[in-house]
């Protein structure tokens, strides 16, 4: 697997935001982008699959596993000292959020079939 590594030499402004666009009534997407560390961020967009239930709770879900995650010193720790590890960290981050979202669809059958997309990096 190909992976490049890019420290910034200078500053970076992330901004994050969503739209419920024209055919719904509620947002079903999220983002988060946050710094992690002293020269990193974590930029994320989950956007709810259409005809699927529940999209803005699959969504939501992710948003906030991932919070969690970052959260933990280990992954920080993992970002600042082991960059090499980033694509394993973020692909067991993905991994966890979708047992997330599966668990919360098996525990309420109005959920069943909830579903997003989910594009993440660390720049």
């Amino acid at each position: 697997m190909f992976e490049t590594l890019v420290r910034l030499i200078f500053p970076l402004s992330i901004y994050a935001d969503t739209h419920v666009g024209k055919v719904r009534n509620n947002n079903e997407d999220a983002c988060l982008a946050v710094r992690i560390g002293r020269d990193r961020a974590l930029l994320l967009v989950a956007d709810e699959v259409g005809g699927h239930r529940a999209g803005e709770v699959a969504s939501s879900l992710i948003k906030k596993r991932f919070q969690s995650l970052i959260k933990e010193k280990s992954f920080i720790e993992c970002l600042e000292y082991a960059p090499g590890s980033i694509t394993d960290l973020l692909q067991a981050a993905t991994l966890d959020a979708h047992k997330t979202v599966s668990v919360r669809a098996a525990e309420d059958p109005s959920k069943k079939g909830m579903a997003s997309t989910l594009t993440c990096c660390v720049s």
